[in-house]
């Protein structure tokens, strides 16, 4: 088994979401290496699912990819917040509603070769509406789907956000005696 030692570490870039550090590594008696981390919050996704077998997923611009991505309601934790605090949070930001029910899906690393995020995911149930103010950086649309088009629509490349089909595939193939009839 390899061992991995933290030679030196150095902050490289801050602000108030995200921090950057370079790491010098040295796995086993390799020469040592640089590694990039993004250190990041954990955070939560929620699939809300209604009574009626439908999913509330949003639509949003994501930076990044240069798109508007349909995901599931999702966050970052907050000091303070447990994860299950923080998908009540989020259901009410991004998707307007609350819900009875939380049932834990597995948890997951977001990018563990770059990330130090760890994502909780959870089952909402018992949906009614309920919304808080959407963050400043946000502008979220609600997308109503039904359940049983996710997949379909995971193959067919519209959900391509790895956080949403780790989730929503959880909520169908892990945990179907919790969901509504469909």
């Amino acid at each position: 088994m390899l061992t991995t030692r933290t030679v030196d570490s150095r902050r490289v870039y801050e602000d108030h979401r995200v921090k950057m550090r370079v790491d010098t590594i040295q796995l086993g008696d390799r020469p040592t290496l640089e590694r990039g981390v993004v250190e990041q919050s954990d955070s939560v996704v929620v699939v809300p699912v209604t009574n009626s077998g439908d999913v509330l997923l949003v639509r949003q611009w994501r930076h990044p990819a240069q798109a508007v991505l349909l995901e599931a309601p999702a966050g970052h934790i907050n000091p303070g917040e447990t994860p299950r605090q923080a998908a009540e949070r989020e259901l009410q930001e991004e998707a307007g509603h609350t819900a009875e029910r939380f049932d834990p899906l597995p948890g997951f690393w977001a990018a563990p070769s770059i990330s130090t995020e760890y994502m909780s995911g959870f089952l909402a149930t018992g949906l009614t509406t309920s919304s808080l103010p959407q963050d400043d950086d946000e502008d979220v649309e609600l997308a109503q789907t039904p359940l049983s088009e996710i997949p379909r629509l995971i193959r067919e490349g519209v959900i391509v956000d790895s956080k949403s089909i780790a989730a929503l595939l959880s909520a169908i193939y892990l945990c179907p005696e919790s969901i509504p009839s469909r």
